[in-house]
């Protein structure tokens, strides 16, 4: 089974997950993970003139 969780607030996140684990464990399965995915929006800054061409410069 593959659950994958997303959430912006990271604490809760963690939460849940340890919970998961945990409980998995006590069943005795097998546990691959957490794998976290990354987080960071990359964002590039174009300059723009009004009528949306783009800038020479």
């Amino acid at each position: 089974i593959r659950i994958t969780l997303t959430s912006r607030n990271v604490k809760s996140l963690e939460k849940v997950c340890a919970d998961l684990i945990r409980g998995a464990k006590e069943k005795n399965l097998k546990v691959k993970g957490p794998v976290r995915m990354p987080t960071k929006t990359l964002r590039i800054t174009t300059r723009k003139t009004p009528c949306g061409e783009g800038s020479k410069t």
